[in-house]
């Protein structure tokens, strides 16, 4: 049996509206329906289990009786968060706003076993070079936008300093240090967690940064790939890609989960005495496996690199990428 996530309100371009861009998000693995009657979402009912109901205060209060939902959350107009025992949504304020609060409500109350989506494999890619000033973190925002055009592409950035909120004009209400909250606590409603904190740049997914890199200290390299794993396990993610940092303790840990690894240096000597360095430190550590994995960039000089994230598509980097990297993919 299909299982069903149902929006239900008597305005009926509001809901089909409502339905059309959450599963456009796809942020549930569940079929969303619009219906502007009880007597519709009944019908419908009786082919697919109704996992998931959202539902105005007012339907709800006329047909309770009738109503078979696993779980019931109610949209409503007061800005009350509970009705005798619902969950309450605010109705009037952005999708992206109530996909959010509906994943963190299912979160809390929904079926884990439901979270899993069907196993694909997921290529993890990494970047990271003990080279400094090398668009680092330009390459791996250009590349994750370019392959997301194809496939559905999750961006994590672990820099210390990553500036996002700079570079995307906007303060974040959750970042990566709430994920993190489930490294200790389990990961059956991770899906729900990650999806409901999902911010995009073009067609690219991402998780905002930690504000402080400090709150990474305390985590393990087993504990970090299991998330990456969870990650891979429990979304419809294609492609994972890590923008990394050796200021973390479990650098070379994400490094060996990495199917690919891109590592940009550059022609001048300092350059290259980082890379020489770096490569000693891994047979040091005998982890060379990662080389064998790493694909060394030696990007060329370009005219200029766009501030705003959702130009880089458009740049000459982009250019570069698309013909050295992707044109095989």
């Amino acid at each position: 049996m299909s299982y069903l996530f149902a929006i239900c309100d008597r305005q009926e371009q509001y809901v089909s509206k409502l339905a059309e861009y959450l599963n456009f998000k796809k942020a549930i693995p569940f079929q969303v329906v619009a219906f502007s009657s009880v007597d519709k979402l009944l019908e419908y009912g009786r082919q697919a289990k109704v996992e998931l109901l959202l539902i105005t205060e007012e339907l709800f209060a006329e047909h309770r009786e009738r109503i078979a939902a696993a779980h019931v959350i109610l949209l409503g107009e007061s800005g009350i968060e509970v009705i005798a025992g619902y969950r309450v949504i605010y109705k009037y304020q952005s999708a992206e706003q109530i996909m959010r609060q509906v994943l963190k409500i299912y979160g809390e109350i929904g079926d884990p076993m439901l979270l899993t989506v069907a196993h694909r494999q997921t290529e993890v890619i990494g970047v990271y070079s003990p080279v400094r000033r090398c668009l680092q973190t330009s390459f791996a925002v250009t590349l994750g936008q370019l392959m997301a055009k194809k496939k559905k592409c999750l961006y994590l950035n672990f820099e210390p300093f990553s500036g996002f909120s700079s570079l995307m004009k906007r303060q974040y209400e959750q970042d990566f240090t709430d994920l993190m909250y489930f490294l200790s606590n389990g990961m059956e409603k991770l899906v729900y967690k990650l999806q409901g904190m999902i911010e995009s740049i073009g067609e690219l997914d991402y998780i905002p940064p930690a504000l402080s890199f400090l709150d990474f200290a305390q985590i393990d390299g087993e504990t970090m790939r299991l998330l990456i794993d969870e990650i891979a396990m429990r979304t419809d993610y294609e492609t994972v890609i890590l923008d990394l940092s050796e200021h973390l303790r479990f650098l070379f840990d994400l490094l060996l989960r990495c199917d690919r690894i891109f590592t940009i240096t550059k022609d001048d000597g300092m350059a290259q005495a980082k890379l020489e360095h770096y490569k000693q430190l891994l047979a040091y550590m005998q982890k060379e496996e990662i080389l064998a994995h790493t694909q060394l960039l030696e990007l060329p000089q370009f005219e200029e690199i766009p501030v705003r994230l959702e130009q880089l598509p458009y740049s000459g980097l982009s250019d570069y990428i698309a013909k050295t990297i992707l044109k095989e993919e």
